[in-house]
């Protein structure tokens, strides 16, 4: 049955724009408190999201360490400093540096590739070798050449890996190490093409290939300069 009462049409309209309006307000309000809460909340998760990520990071990189094992006729000599994951000597930023005045080797790269090559340290092959130098690569460079013996893994001619025994430089000292370590980038004709890199992404991947049989080395670094914000730490 159709009502006796009528209403004029903008009675209508006005009654849908009050809806709306107050609609609109009170989103608005909602949004501004659920705002306030997140912003409240954001640092908190944030930090524990980071954190997370920066955990898998550790973890993948961990598994990227070379398991080098010197063998038993090889003399082991002590460590010049305590050694933790993830952490970067004074001694060993200030070489690094060092490396990057003298010898225009990215100081970035240096601190990755020695935190690879040794695992922050923990494995210089006994005597000071921080960077995987085999006694061949880099005995024109060294004052006091000398070698120790460890097992490393080494790319077969059919792809597979396998264990085997390898020369490895010997050094006096982690400085000797660091300054024979940008002699050898520096002069080698291998590296030719990283010395004229316009950027640290560019040297990496011109490095690598020559470096180490790695496929994924480049990778590798990049990602141990961006983890531990290298660039910035080396300024």
């Amino acid at each position: 049955m159709q009502s006796d009462q009528t209403y004029p049409r903008w009675n209508n309209w006005l009654f849908w724009a009050c809806v709306l309006i107050a609609a609109g307000f009170s989103f608005v309000i909602g949004l501004s408190e659920g705002y306030d809460s997140a912003k409240r909340l954001e640092p908190n998760a944030f930090a524990d999201r980071q954190s997370r990520t920066e955990k898998v990071l550790d973890d993948i990189i961990a598994s990227w360490i070379p398991g080098r094992v010197v063998s038993n006729e090889a003399g082991v000599t002590a460590e010049p400093f305590t050694t933790r994951f993830g952490f970067f000597p004074d001694t060993v930023v200030h070489l690094a540096i060092m490396v990057q005045d003298s010898f225009r080797v990215p100081a970035p790269v240096t601190l990755a590739q020695w935190a690879l090559e040794s695992g922050f340290g923990k494995n210089s092959l006994g005597d000071h070798n921080y960077f995987g130098h085999t006694f061949a690569a880099v005995k024109e460079f060294m004052a006091h050449p000398a070698y120790v013996v460890a097992y490393d893994r080494r790319r077969g001619d059919n792809g597979t890996w396998r264990r085997v025994a390898v020369r490895f430089a010997k050094y006096r000292s982690i400085e000797e190490c660091f300054v024979v370590h940008g002699e050898y980038l520096s002069s080698s004709v291998y590296y030719r093409k990283a010395r004229t890199a316009k950027s640290i992404g560019q040297y990496v991947r011109k490095l690598s290939k020559y470096y180490a049989e790695d496929p994924g080395y480049a990778v590798k670094l990049m990602a141990i300069i961006e983890r531990y914000n290298l660039e910035e730490k080396c300024k």
